[in-house]
């Protein structure tokens, strides 16, 4: 296929598809809820400046209309978005999934396709040698486990377990982590020199 073809084609694509989700959205559109879930204040950023999110307006225990939109996307353009439930719900024999969603502070809140975002890394990011060297003690450590269990330690770098604090979530275990060999350490690069030493850290 020609390139000029295939950008044709890519645009196409990308206009059916806006296409299709303005038209869920409209206020005057009625959908049916087939399945709803909650979630565990899963986080995600915009991947998209298009898109926002939207109120549903019911009008028996499973049909609603879409309301107005509540908040464009464009204007969060680095939102942490907390997704606390989910729902699949059918418009013209066609299934879309969609995230309730609100910001840290919940001042915006919302329904949002669950295309327009994708899910925040719970790693933060470092440079290749730090990266490298976290991963090296993760290893050691609890073999990458998240639930590696060793006394009062736990998780993928078997933090005492009052670090954690209530919280063995995968990004709290991350977060306690970063914060624990940043202060005590100064990187991971120091931490794993430490912990060939000791074989501990």
């Amino acid at each position: 296929m020609h390139k000029f073809a295939k950008i044709i084609l890519s645009i196409a694509a990308t206009f059916t598809m806006s296409t299709t989700m303005v038209k869920m959205a409209s206020a005057s559109n009625s959908a049916e809820i087939i399945k709803t879930a909650s979630m565990k204040n899963v986080e995600y950023k915009n991947k998209t400046s298009k898109g926002a999110t939207y109120k549903f307006n019911m009008v028996s225990s499973k049909k609603f209309k879409f309301s107005k939109k509540t908040h464009s996307l464009k204007s969060y353009p680095h939102t942490t978005w907390v997704a606390t439930k989910k729902a699949y719900i059918k418009n013209n024999g066609t299934t879309y999934l969609y995230y309730y969603v609100h910001n840290k502070s919940k001042t915006a809140y919302g329904w949002v396709w669950h295309g327009y975002l994708s899910k925040k890394s719970i790693v933060p990011s470092l440079s290749s040698a730090e990266a490298s060297a976290r991963a090296w003690i993760a290893k050691r450590e609890s073999g990458g486990s998240y639930s590696a269990r060793n006394g009062v330690c736990y998780g993928k770098y078997q933090l005492n377990l009052a670090y954690l604090h209530g919280n063995l979530s995968a990004a709290n275990q991350e977060k306690v982590a970063q914060n624990y060999v940043t202060s005590r350490y100064g990187s991971w690069v120091n931490a794993k020199r430490f912990w060939q030493s000791h074989h501990w850290y």
